[in-house]
């Protein structure tokens, strides 16, 4: 080798150059590499000549290893352990065992503090409620010695009363079977903190049978804000997405009895230290779900309707997919919580592309307007506060013109939507004054005021497991604050590219507000918004031209407290196994611990007949918290089994959710096959079906015969709205021999004047008609001017009434 490169002198060039560019590691200067490398590099070395039971590790590493493992799961953390200085799978999980548990019904707020102190971030968050199913399964958990499963009963301050069900005899343990029923519903309260994209914290989860009160809420709520007071945590906001016991408790806490003085147009406490704002996507998807259900109809104007019918006839006969990118899926009235299908629908594109192809649709162009910009008012990060004022309350005082002129008439959004919307407007305003006043024009960041956080934290456990129960949803919240917390610890060790790039964008996308408008400016938006709302209602004939400028009157209404009463029903809505010391053998009897404890034997026939065919312990110390308990058989033989297995064997069932989203949110699928619009006809004839969009001739009451485009169908019979709901976007003509059970058709309603010409009809008169009063299918009117004019004489439509 040595003759070779004497003789070879561009070799030895070489290989002097490669030896001065790479520096042996145990040179006095080491090559810079990342803080991991050299941490795992400094483990190596430490543990090169030790056996494997003497390695040690620091936290630092041991924090790496938490994380890897959550993150990777265990075959891959086995893997790596096996190859890199590492702890052991087995350290790890004794490491993670021993981190404190999620007790269900535990406010965690000296938790909360801990978080917002470690991270930095300012001492005051939102708060948002929000429930999620679970499989209703009752297990035990060893760690607190409780039965969990059950619904938690609330103390005399609203609050869950933590360690309701301690699992200490089989006798206990098999009366809560009997007594209580498994709770179907999660429910969760998630602090987020006043800082863009910042992690969130859950504060507590608890069982919940759904059945508690405003009442009991509204003492939650004082009884949180006290605790977190005294921790010196400000809760600045309390969110929800529509629940009407929390809608009744934000209407009692911030809805003033009567108009405010400066601004007549203003209804809310000014004196409240929080606000309440209810989700806005959930907002949108409520708005949706009013446009597309057959069961409401929505008159936006005198004689123009906002109707999916519209939408329908959009996608079916315009080719203009490229343009507004919806499918008729998206349009499905069942799927309730598509909110991909509210964007896309509420785009400007789409409601520019109703108003220019779909003659008629101008009410529905403004719904998805509406819908669009009530959203964005709290959704959109890159708003300016006085364009978020404008935003929301045009379409606040919309709603109320439209509210007085058709409030004793069936077609208007329900209740439920129009008082969320109220109230996001007035907190809006709320917290810019509140903010400005104290200073603190950063923290306004309306996009953080939401139910979101809650719904965050579902899809994240759903994403690890669909289907918990509610021992395993704490499980799983304890991982997740683990994995949180080997994120802050590790911050310079290890680089989260996702975390961080996140981070980066939203702090180049989000406006924050250097200084909040004052009062006068509000006002003047406030004022702008009425006039343009004005202007709206006169485009679509809700208020004449004519008519004198006023301030409509808002439509919410102070509650007292002798109203917080009870509720009607709401209007919507893998472990670490780790063996416990406590299970580890003892030298004492089985038979002197059934005589010194005599009142935990439990007959179990009416579970099991003859003896029991479990695994039983014998030598075990067995005490009130321990994990077992002594039970017998119909053959009075006693045995030691797990209370987990007690468990296991007095519930019935094992009910699991669907996997598939659509199945767990809407009522039935809508797929793009389904059989949708007929063709247009070129002369009248009478069809076996008519479809959304079609034009058609009907029977009206008085005799006349009047024009009408489809809009929607429903059936004609049933005693709830959901029993009324008819799903497809086509209807025969002719009742089936066999259990008809009539069907409505809404249209677009006109007259037929002497010249063929065709004049809508007042909303004031619509509603669903019975499709046995349709007479035929008619070609689509020739619009001349902006008048719509038929195609054929009234002789040819006369013909088919015979």
């Amino acid at each position: 080798m040595e003759i070779t490169i004497k003789k070879n002198e561009e070799l030895s060039k070489s290989l002097v150059k490669f030896m001065q560019g790479n520096i042996k590691i145990n040179s006095e200067n080491p090559p810079k590499v990342s803080a991991m490398l050299d941490l795992l590099l400094k483990s190596a070395k430490k543990n090169a000549n030790k056996k494997t039971n003497g390695q040690r590790y620091d936290d630092v590493l041991k924090e790496l290893g938490s994380l890897l493992y959550h993150v990777g799961g265990l075959q891959l953390y086995e893997i790596l352990s096996q190859n890199l200085p590492l702890p052991s799978a087995t350290t790890v999980r004794q490491l993670m065992y021993k981190q404190e548990s999620i007790i269900e019904g535990e406010f965690r707020i000296k938790e909360l503090k801990k978080f917002l102190e470690e991270r930095k971030y300012p001492f005051k968050v939102c708060l948002s409620e929000d429930a999620t199913v679970v499989a209703q399964r009752v297990q035990y958990h060893p760690r607190t010695n409780q039965v969990v499963g059950f619904p938690l009963p609330l103390n005399e301050n609203g609050m869950p009363k933590v360690g309701a069900f301690p699992a200490t005899t089989a006798e206990k343990i098999a009366r809560y079977f009997s007594d209580n029923t498994a709770c179907s519903s999660a429910y969760c309260i998630v602090a987020q903190p006043l800082v863009p994209k910042s992690p969130t914290f859950v504060v507590a989860m608890f069982g919940t049978d759904n059945k508690f009160t405003a009442q009991q809420v509204h003492l939650r709520w004082q009884w949180t804000l006290s605790a977190m007071a005294e921790e010196g945590v400000t809760v600045c906001s309390f969110a929800s997405d529509g629940d009407a016991r929390l809608l009744k408790c934000m209407s009692f806490n911030s809805v003033a009895m009567g108009s405010d003085t400066k601004w007549p147009w203003f209804q809310a406490k000014r004196s409240m230290t929080f606000v309440c704002v209810q989700d806005a996507i959930h907002i949108g998807n409520k708005l949706k779900s009013h446009l597309l259900s057959p069961s409401i109809i929505l008159p936006f104007g005198k004689f123009l309707m906002a109707s999916s019918g519209h939408l329908v006839e959009l996608i079916q006969k315009h080719q203009l997919k490229d343009k507004h990118l919806l499918c008729i899926s998206d349009i499905n009235s069942k799927d309730k919580m598509n909110h991909a299908a509210m964007l896309k629908m509420s785009d400007k594109k789409v409601t520019e592309l109703l108003q220019n192809r779909v003659e008629g649709s101008i009410a529905t162009a403004f719904y998805l307007d509406m819908m669009r910009e009530v959203v964005e008012a709290f959704t959109s990060v890159s708003l300016k506060p006085l364009e978020r004022v404008n935003f929301i309350w045009k379409w606040v005082f919309y709603l109320r013109l439209w509210r007085e002129k058709i409030l004793k008439t069936p077609g208007y959004l329900r209740e439920n939507a129009y008082h969320c919307i109220e109230i996001n407007a007035h907190s809006l305003i709320l917290s810019i004054i509140q903010f400005r006043d104290s200073e603190e024009h950063s923290l306004f960041l309306p996009w953080l005021m939401s139910s979101q956080p809650c719904e965050a934290t579902f899809r994240d456990i759903r994403s690890k497991q669909v289907s918990f129960s509610i021992l395993e949803m704490s499980n799983s919240l304890r991982r997740s604050d683990t994995l949180a917390s080997s994120r802050l610890n590790l911050e310079g060790v290890v680089n989260f590219p996702r975390h961080h790039k996140a981070i980066i964008k939203s702090n180049a996308e989000c406006h924050i507000p250097v200084s909040l408008p004052e009062d006068y400016e509000l006002e003047q938006a406030v004022l702008s918004a009425l006039s343009e709302a004005f202007e709206n209602a006169v485009k679509v004939g809700l208020v004449n031209k004519n008519s004198p400028f006023f301030i409509p009157t808002s439509g919410l209404v102070g509650i007292n407290p002798s109203e917080m009463g009870l509720e009607e029903d709401v209007e919507e809505s893998e472990d670490i196994s780790v063996v416990d010391e406590s299970e580890k053998e003892s030298d004492e009897s089985s038979e002197d611990l059934i005589n010194e404890l005599p009142d935990v034997v439990e007959d179990l026939h009416i579970v099991s007949s003859g003896s029991l065919g479990l695994k039983t312990f014998t030598n075990v110390t067995l005490t009130e918290t321990c994990p077992f308990v002594i039970v017998t058989d119909s053959t009075n033989e006693p045995a030691i089994i797990k209370k987990s297995t007690l468990c296991w064997l007095l519930r019935s069932g094992n009910t699991k959710i669907s996997s598939d989203r659509l199945l767990r949110v809407q009522e039935s699928s809508l797929t793009d096959g389904q059989s949708l619009c007929s063709q247009e006809v070129a002369l009248p004839s009478k069809e076996p079906i008519i479809s959304v969009s079609d034009w058609c001739a009907f029977l009206s009451e008085d005799g006349s015969i009047v024009a009408g485009r489809v809009l929607n169908f429903r059936y004609m019979t049933g005693t709830t709205r959901k029993n009324q709901v008819y799903s497809r976007l086509e209807a025969p003509t002719v009742a089936p021999d066999k259990n008809a059970r009539g069907l409505g058709c809404l249209c677009s309603w006109f007259k037929i004047q002497k010249n063929l010409t065709l004049t809508p009809i007042s909303m004031d008169i619509h509603g669903y008609y019975d499709i046995d009063n349709y007479i035929c299918s008619i070609p689509r009117p020739q619009v001349v001017g902006k008048v719509l004019k038929l195609n054929c004489s009234l002789t040819v439509i006369k013909k088919f009434l015979k």
